[in-house]
């Protein structure tokens, strides 16, 4: 799921319960709308992306501010906020 997702250099920037999906036994990752290819673990972007409650911190600020945020690890929060 997130790890091929990241391997692939994709950021979902989505992620929350509605966007996970149970098909043949196997775990997906759907609705990419709001996703994009990253250069790296260590680029940033700005600009707010995904759902509340579902968005790390750095990502709601975003929302108010001009900060950059690393797309891995808004996707990396969003998980651990899910399980």
């Amino acid at each position: 799921g997130g790890s091929v997702m990241h391997e692939h250099e994709v950021a979902h920037l989505d992620l929350k319960p509605e966007n996970l999906v149970i098909r043949e036994g196997d775990l997906q990752i759907v609705d990419f709308g709001p996703s994009f290819r990253v250069s790296g673990r260590k680029e940033v972007v700005k600009g707010f992306r995904g759902t509340r409650p579902w968005v790390a911190p750095e990502v709601g600020k975003a929302d108010m501010s001009d900060e950059a945020f690393s797309p891995i690890a808004a996707d990396l929060w969003a998980t651990g906020r899910i399980i």
